[in-house]
């Protein structure tokens, strides 16, 4: 089994018209109270499940949040590891 995010382009587009093009990152770990405030940029966010395959999740966009690479960087490492 693989945790490799395969999904299409129209599911990503659609995640992102989902977050109107905001990071929907929650994440205290972020180092921001409440949703994260960062614009998505084309190349520059992530589609990041909200429950990995083996914990029950799934490939479908409900399952997805629109991370931007900020956000993404830190919840993936735990740190921040960009260097801007």
């Amino acid at each position: 089994m693989t945790n490799k995010i395969e999904i299409s382009e129209e599911g990503k587009a659609a995640i992102y018209k989902r977050a109107k093009g905001q990071c929907e990152c929650k994440s205290g770990i972020c180092g921001h109270k409440g949703r994260c405030e960062h614009i998505l940029v084309e190349g520059y966010w992530h589609p990041h499940r909200k429950s990995l395959i083996g914990s029950f999740g799934h490939d479908e966009t409900s399952n997805f949040l629109a991370i931007c690479v900020r956000c993404y960087s830190k919840l993936v490492t735990g740190k921040n590891t960009l260097r801007f």
